[in-house]
């Protein structure tokens, strides 16, 4: 067991890849900042919560501003999270007195939190997580923040100990624009998130048990999802499969969703197109033991621009492997080519209806085989494993 860490990111996203799971199980101490802005009526507050040997052993609720500045307020934002890191650094050292080994976060400015609490001896090493890129267009409404915000994030990656990146494409591009100047550096590191689960084999395939196809979509229902190409898709697949056919859509209300809806009625395609409110991740592994193809279909370029998944490390693909689904995805998120590699899904072509038919007959022709690769892949990134050797990278 490693002795201590110190995490600090918006509190939605602390256990996306099993992260916080693997540091509260890997380090004697585990250190969480949540960071929070909220509206007055809600309580939610930015809190520091230490951690040893996974009981609860301190807590302080620290300041927390208002929800949703404007963009003006944005930088002022983000130096009210660093005095918070600052604070709870200090806290740390002194009031629990454990000098965290590594002080680990997911946005620059935060992580230059960090490099000044290494200066004044309140931490030791600093890990840059850069978990997405946002391009700079001159249309953004946060054009100017991000201008402004640039030469933190290139002086994060020059200070911090170690930067990682959670997908070859968020490195590559950082390479590109010259944020990066020396990529040959051993500091820099692509880490994806881990894959969580606790599959011990393949799962059994729907499709040749029961020569029904079911494919399953679980997340935010929005438009650069790649949806509405599935229920464009509908009559196809059903031809393909002899009306032998189901689609599951999981995911809280949109206006988007309303509009899927609506098409799915217009066509007569109710009994095969079905909608759910958000379920829970545990409520989902009773719908993916029963399916065969998760859906991470991510609309390539969005508004004339390409899909920001692309920098990115999505959740989704890694929840569906870990729930042993083979996922059917676009060329968008790096993991595509793992996907590609391990035949753990098949992956579209192109971002057409008939693009989508065609991968999804490969799966039908040799289902196994695809439910061998998910089970391969998942393992290949599983949590646990993954991240003990990304840690001992650092040693």
């Amino acid at each position: 067991m490693r002795k201590s860490i110190f995490y600090t990111t918006y509190g939605a996203y602390k256990n996306c890849g099993q992260f916080f799971d693997f540091l509260r199980d890997h380090f004697e101490y585990l250190i969480f900042l949540d960071l929070k802005s909220h509206h007055t009526a809600v309580s939610d507050k930015t809190k520091l919560s230490v951690y040893k040997k996974s009981e609860l052993i301190f807590e302080r609720k620290m300041f927390t501003p208002y929800k949703n500045p404007p963009v003006f307020l944005v930088p002022l934002y983000h130096f009210i999270y660093v005095l918070n890191i600052l604070y709870a650094l200090w806290l740390v050292r002194y009031k629990v007195r454990v000098k965290p080994e590594f002080f680990i976060t997911s946005f620059s400015i935060w992580a230059l939190g960090g490099c000044i609490g290494r200066v004044l001896g309140w931490c030791s090493k600093v890990i840059l997580w850069s978990w997405d890129y946002y391009p700079i267009y001159k249309d953004n409404p946060y054009y100017i923040i991000q201008m402004l915000l640039e030469p933190f994030e290139i002086l994060a990656i020059k200070l911090s100990n170690f930067s990682w990146y959670a997908s070859q494409s968020n490195f590559d591009i950082r390479v590109k624009i010259g944020q990066i100047k020396d990529p040959n550096n051993t500091k820099h590191r692509v880490v994806h998130w881990g894959t969580g689960g606790n599959l011990t084999g393949p799962t059994p395939s729907n499709f040749l048990n029961t020569h029904k196809l079911r494919l399953v979509y679980f997340g935010a229902i929005h438009f650069e999802k790649g949806l509405a190409l599935v229920v464009d898709s509908v009559e196809s697949l059903l031809k393909l499969t002899h009306n032998n056919l189901e689609i599951v859509f999981i995911g809280g209300g949109s206006p988007f969703r309303d509009e899927l809806k609506k098409k799915v009625k217009d066509n007569l395609h109710e009994d095969y197109v079905k909608f759910y409110d958000f379920m829970s991740g545990e409520e989902f592994k009773n719908i993916a033991k029963d399916a065969d193809l998760g859906l991470a279909l991510f609309v390539p370029i969005v508004g004339g621009k390409i899909n920001f998944s692309h920098y990115a490390d999505p959740a989704k693909p890694r929840d569906y492997l870990a729930n042993g689904l083979p996922i059917l995805i676009t060329k968008v998120p790096f993991i595509y080519k793992d996907i590609e590699k391990y035949d753990a899904g098949v992956v579209l072509q192109e971002f057409t209806v008939d693009d989508l038919v065609k991968a999804v007959e490969k799966y039908i022709q040799n289902p196994a085989k695809y439910k061998e690769g998910a089970y391969t892949l998942s393992q290949v990134d599983r949590y646990d494993v993954y991240y003990e050797q990304q840690f001992k990278a650092l040693d």
